[in-house]
């Protein structure tokens, strides 16, 4: 969508147990106070961009879809950081993509990853295996990556 020009919008929301943020700067009162509250708390909607210095360890996937849509990039990609207790075992992440509307109406399409996770961790168990797969993937067999 973003290559042919009809993407209008991409929202990554992140939902994980407050103990599995690594928050920096303005943020981390944010995530103390969500940790003390024992609720669920938006920690942040808005733009990805001034959020990633904020959680380098934790905003990852949102960095892959602004890079993935250029169009819209580390500036008009939505992120929304939530911390909500009941998930202590798993990270959830919501995409949603919205096409530029045609005749008063928008294409919608939204997916949902459950990655198992152990208690406080900021990366969950899927991911290693997912980041290797890809790696592997690229190189064709599974063979080294030549960087040059």
């Amino acid at each position: 969508m973003d290559s042919a020009g009809t993407l209008q919008a991409l929202k990554v929301t992140m939902t994980k147990a407050p103990g599995s943020f690594r928050a920096q700067g303005w943020l981390s009162p944010r995530v103390a106070a969500a940790v003390a509250s024992g609720t669920r708390a938006v920690l942040y909607q808005g733009p990805l961009r001034p959020l990633c210095p904020l959680v380098p360890n934790n905003v990852n996937s949102m960095a892959a879809a602004a890079v993935a849509a250029p169009r819209l990039g580390f500036d008009g990609v939505t992120a929304c950081l939530v911390a909500d207790p009941s998930v202590p075992d798993c990270h959830i992440i919501d995409v949603e993509v919205t096409a530029v509307p045609e005749g008063g109406r928008a294409l919608t399409v939204t997916s949902t990853r459950r990655n198992p996770a152990e208690p406080g961790h900021v990366t969950g168990s899927a991911t290693r295996h997912s980041f290797w797969s890809s790696v592997q993937a690229c190189t064709g067999h599974g063979g080294c990556v030549k960087l040059c």
